[in-house]
């Protein structure tokens, strides 16, 4: 193998001491006292989450619109494109790619306790396996070991070709539903709904309902913010 070679070759999988045992030690500790003491972790967890909303969803909402407007301003101006790297430097991967890794390995891992409710309800549907602790937590299992192989096998190996797989697969459910379902109806309320979604979205984006104070800004804005948030953290992570 020649050095040129040897220097594009995959590194081999490295652990970030720094990292990876505080944040893993701190998971540890909350999952220990979440399965300890299920009914008063239930309690702080609510007490925290109200708080946020009721001192802190103006900054949420503030820095997701800063956020937007920032992606906006540097996607449609000169700034867009700088290059974060030499001049002479080309992606490594496509376009597709990408999207495809950031959306499986920010969203699939960030998600992983709504996705684990949803495949049970789904074998439950298709297949009567009963919804319980037990078989989520087998779920929770079997998906952590896939996403583990996957990290271990290397970024062209495990990732790349596994969110590509899920990206398709995606798609193949999409054009599926399109095409079995009311195809007309579906492509009618898509384009209205977007039309709407664009209308209010300067409205929609800074509201907080300080007038008339609702469940739905905790329920579904901060809580989804938030959210959205560790997928973008997450992303950025498996991107580096």
């Amino acid at each position: 193998m020649s050095t040129t070679e040897g220097a594009r070759a995959e590194p081999r999988f490295l652990v970030d001491k720094a990292v990876f045992w505080p944040a893993s030690a701190a998971l540890l500790a909350l999952v220990a006292f979440a399965g300890l003491r299920p009914k008063l972790s239930e309690h702080l967890f609510q007490v925290l989450q109200d708080a946020i909303v009721l001192y802190a969803s103006w900054y949420y909402v503030l820095v997701v619109a800063i956020i937007l407007v920032s992606v906006a301003f540097f996607s449609l101006s000169r700034f867009g494109d700088i290059k974060l790297g030499p001049d002479h430097a080309e992606p490594t991967y496509t376009y597709l790619s990408w999207i495809a890794m950031l959306f499986a390995a920010g969203i699939i891992a960030a998600s992983l306790g709504f996705g684990v409710l949803q495949i049970n309800s789904g074998l439950s549907y298709l297949f009567g396996i009963a919804i319980t602790p037990g078989v989520q937590v087998l779920l929770i299992l079997l998906t952590l070991g896939l996403a583990g192989v996957s990290v271990v096998m290397g970024l062209d190996a495990g990732i790349k070709r596994l969110s590509e797989l899920n990206l398709s697969l995606a798609m193949l459910l999409l054009v599926t539903v399109l095409l079995a379902g009311p195809t007309v109806i579906v492509l009618q309320a898509t384009i209205e709904n977007f039309g709407a979604y664009i209308g209010a979205l300067v409205t929609k984006t800074f509201n907080l309902y300080a007038y008339d104070p609702t469940d739905w800004l905790g329920g579904w804005t901060i809580f989804y913010w938030g959210w959205w948030l560790s997928w973008a953290r997450s992303g950025g992570w498996a991107e580096l």
